[in-house]
């Protein structure tokens, strides 16, 4: 999932493939895998590009578990979405506010995913599996986030002059920025199951390797 998803930025973006390996054969290997990538001329799109490929296992990967999130809890996930307001609620007027209802929501969504009365159901373990299964490949490796510094200042480049060109349209940053919030409470919301499963699981194996080193000290 990890290459994958830099392969298909690669690709949306106009880059050229020009090597993949996506399984590592050597498990001394620091890398797991890479995409080697090509271009015979760089557009503002391109540069934009190489931020979106830098990112792009966090990006799929979250896709991927909101995919399976939504077929596998989809009449509950829409009561759910319509409890919170999500998708027709109002903006929250200042930046405080904003960001605490973006965590608020991002709490319930963790909640909605692991209430009691999902313990007994198949899907709940079928969307843990994947969730475990794929937030492994959630991570960006230091090559990752040097491509993505540089088509980072490009998209925030793109994204002032935007909101320079549309300040005569009444309400449109506040449209934009709501929108934004709303994408975010789903990103961050299934980034924090990721991250619960990946602290569960740390504390499992810590133990029996905690009792093992105590025993060989002994």
């Amino acid at each position: 999932m990890h290459e994958l998803g830099h392969a298909i930025a690669a690709l949306v973006f106009g880059f050229t493939i020009k090597g993949f390996k996506g399984i590592p054969t050597n498990p001394r290997d620091p890398y797991l895998g890479y995409v080697k990538t090509s271009t015979s001329n760089l557009t503002l799109w391109k540069a934009i590009g190489y931020f979106f490929i830098g990112i792009a296992p966090v990006l799929f990967g979250t896709l991927f578990l909101f995919a399976a999130l939504m077929i596998l809890f989809d009449r509950e996930l829409a009561v759910f979405v319509n409890e919170l307001n999500i998708l027709n609620g109002t903006a929250v007027p200042g930046a405080g506010n904003f960001a605490s209802q973006v965590l608020t929501d991002c709490v319930a969504l963790v909640m909605f995913i692991f209430q009691p009365a999902h313990w007994l159901d198949w899907r709940f373990y079928v969307f843990l599996y994947l969730a475990f299964a794929v937030g492994s490949s959630i991570h960006l490796s230091p090559p990752d986030i040097s491509a993505a510094v540089g088509g980072f200042y490009a998209l925030v480049a793109l994204w002032f002059g935007f909101n320079l060109a549309t300040l005569w349209i009444s309400g449109m940053n506040e449209h934009s920025a709501d929108w934004i919030g709303r994408s975010y409470v789903w990103f961050y919301g299934i980034l924090a199951v990721v991250i619960v499963l990946n602290l569960i699981a740390a504390a499992v194996l810590l133990v029996p390797a905690t009792l093992r080193a105590s025993s060989a000290k002994h």
